[in-house]
C-alpha cells in the first residue's frame, strides 16, 4: 500500500497516509475541517545490483556506438540520409 501526502490549502497542514490504491477520499483538515488536496513528494530510491552499475551503462554505449560506426562503414549512403534526419528533429 502506497504512502499519501495530503496539504491544507488554508492553513498549510500537511500530513501522509498509508491507503489503499484507488482509494480517492480525501481526508479533512483537522484544524479548518476542510477537504486537503493529495501531492507529490520524491521517493527514495537506491539501485543495487550489476544492472545500475555506471561502468555497465558505459560499455553498452561504447558497443552501441562501434556497432553504429561498423554499419555506416557499411552503409554510407544511409549515414548521410540519418543525418539529415537528426538535423530536422533538432530544428524543429
Amino acid at each position: 500500500m502506497p504512502i499519501y501526502a495530503w496539504k491544507c490549502e488554508k492553513c498549510g497542514f500537511e500530513r501522509e497516509e498509508l491507503r489503499k490504491v484507488g482509494d480517492d477520499t480525501a481526508p479533512k483538515c483537522v484544524y479548518c475541517n476542510i477537504i486537503m488536496e493529495r501531492y507529490l513528494t520524491p521517493i527514495t530510491a537506491i539501485l543495487k545490483g550489476s544492472g545500475w552499475n555506471r561502468g555497465v551503462w558505459t560499455k553498452l554505449r561504447d558497443r552501441s556506438k562501434d556497432q553504429g560506426n561498423k554499419f555506416f562503414k557499411r552503409h554510407p549512403d544511409l549515414q548521410e540520409k540519418a543525418k539529415q534526419s537528426v538535423n530536422e528533429k533538432l530544428t524543429t
